[in-house]
């Protein structure tokens, strides 16, 4: 009888070892914990990854826009619809047309005005309707410092706007637009003047 208390006593004791030597529920319980911090990383990788790619787009689509313009002998009124149109290989999956805006400037310095002026400038009517930050049509061009043009000189300008949506909003990836800046020459004269449509052959 008093084995029988003395092994019921020990019990508890018996217990408490034997739970804390079974490892069974230890994976689970550290998977646990693990999967919350996997997602994050995870999803964070996969947004920078995307937020890398969409400026690496729209820095292209800028350029494409400027070099499209400057290598035209002479720019028509209705090329510029069609140079837009093709930033949409460009830009895709991103869509300017729904969350940007496209804008193309010719700043021509002429000899007798005190600095650069935008001599025509056009935008590609996109959703976000961004206005140029260099400035408006007929107006003095507000270049940046290191930027010199000398009297004559003509320099095409495309600016690309897009408001980025991430998909993990944050302060690492917080909503914002992002402006992309193409600078080019014209190769074959200056592009000054916008020119109006060619007449239609009969």
């Amino acid at each position: 009888m008093i084995i029988g208390i003395a092994s019921w006593a020990g019990l508890p004791l018996r217990l408490a070892r034997r739970f804390g030597r079974d490892r069974r529920g230890t994976v689970m319980v550290e998977l646990a914990f693990a999967i919350p911090v996997m997602t994050i990383v995870v999803f964070g990788v996969l947004e920078t990854t995307r937020y890398v790619l969409m400026r690496q787009k729209m820095d292209r689509a800028a350029a494409t826009v400027s070099d499209l313009v400057a290598r035209a002998p002479v720019i028509f009124a209705s090329q510029i619809p069609t140079i837009f149109a093709a930033t949409r290989s460009v830009t895709a999956p991103f869509d300017l047309a729904t969350d940007g805006n496209v804008v193309v400037s010719s700043v021509f310095f002429e000899p007798t005005t005190p600095a650069p002026v935008i001599a025509w400038q056009r935008d590609n009517g996109g959703a976000l309707a961004h206005a140029s930050t260099i400035g408006t049509e007929g107006n003095l061009a507000s270049l940046p410092p290191n930027f010199i043009m000398a009297p004559g000189e003509n320099v095409i300008i495309s600016e690309v706007f897009y408001q980025y949506e991430p998909w993990i909003v944050g302060d690492m990836f917080p909503t914002q637009v992002v402006r992309h800046v193409g600078f080019r020459r014209p190769r074959l004269g200056n592009l000054n003047i916008l020119e109006p449509d060619p007449p239609v052959s009969p």
